[in-house]
């Protein structure tokens, strides 16, 4: 069979895969990364070829085939039927899909040699629910998940990892404020699900109807690189190097003590600024205010009281540069 799409591959079904599924061309020979993309209800692997197209060229994109059929060129991943009252779905299929989901990303992980680390699923509409229900089930089969346009089922709850296991995980929650399909309440109590289990995740609005804009798509892949190829950079997210700018005590340079942090930042180990920086720091902020520095400073794991450290009471025992 052929593909629909020069920026797919023909279908690919067989034994080794649970799913039917396409790949974004020009495949990589060494992918460092993999995105599995869900189409939504009625659509096919072919409609998110444009997202994948955008797609860091190192990342290895898999758009699987929905195991309903509903028409030429129509699937889903389960049935859904959109009432007064809300959305009511067929719960055993979706859980069936959840499954097969499951078996497939660690088939597709297995067959290219890409771990879970760099792994991230999302989906449009019905594709973000499962991507979701993936994701928050199985969180050691991939690093995050992205809910384009969609929701997170209040049928899952019984099957939710433990906050424990979502610790590492992140998320993406895209939304229309205009979505006549899937109002924005839906975005809002996914937000507050994760909030509530310790979910790392980003949430923009748009002023769109059900589907997904180029703002959307842009905000996703930026939040995709960091998810996957900024990892090991994230893990550094809270020591950060202070910038070159002139310190605001003139009597104080700061250039020794920038050059420490930066080395403990390389070295992935703990910095305390000498005592007599500290010492010359809370002086300077009792004899005067105004001689403050302008940076952001954050208290570290020491209390308000610098007794402990023979320091001045009342006063930060010393500070914690951050850009």
């Amino acid at each position: 069979m052929s593909s629909l799409n020069p920026g797919v591959s023909p279908l690919q079904q067989g034994a080794d895969f649970a799913l039917a599924f396409r790949i974004r061309q020009p495949q990589p020979t060494q992918p460092k990364a993999l995105l599995v993309l869900l189409h939504g209800v009625g659509g096919s692997e072919s409609n998110l070829a444009e997202l994948a197209n955008d797609v860091n060229p190192d990342t290895l994109v898999v758009l699987p085939r929905g195991p309903l059929t509903f028409g030429p060129g129509q699937f889903a991943w389960f049935r859904v039927a959109f009432t007064a009252s809300g959305p009511r779905i067929e719960a055993q299929e979706a859980e069936q899909s959840r499954l097969d989901l499951i078996r497939f990303v660690a088939q597709v992980q297995a067959a290219y040699g890409i771990a879970p680390q760099q792994t991230v699923i999302a989906g449009f509409s019905q594709g973000g629910i499962l991507s979701a229900s993936v994701a928050l089930t199985a969180p050691e089969s991939v690093a995050g998940f992205g809910i384009l346009s969609g929701r997170i089922l209040p049928e899952l709850e019984p099957h939710l990892a433990a906050p424990a296991r979502l610790a590492a995980l992140q998320a993406f929650i895209g939304h229309g404020d205009f979505d006549s399909k899937l109002p924005v309440l839906w975005a809002q109590r996914s937000e507050a699900l994760l909030s509530q289990l310790g979910v790392a995740h980003r949430s923009r609005r748009y002023p769109i109807d059900h589907g997904i804009s180029a703002a959307m798509q842009a905000d996703f892949l930026q939040w995709l690189n960091g998810c996957t190829l900024g990892r090991t950079r994230r893990s550094f997210g809270r020591v950060a190097v202070p910038p070159r700018k002139r310190c605001h005590w003139p009597w104080v340079s700061a250039e020794p003590q920038r050059s420490a942090l930066a080395t403990a930042h390389r070295q992935r180990v703990s910095w305390r600024p000498p005592s007599w920086w500290s010492r010359t720091s809370s002086a300077a902020c009792q004899s005067s205010r105004r001689r403050r520095p302008r940076c952001v400073r954050r208290r570290l794991s020491l209390k308000r009281s610098g007794a402990a450290q023979g320091l001045p009471t009342g006063r930060p025992a010393y500070f914690h540069w951050i850009r």
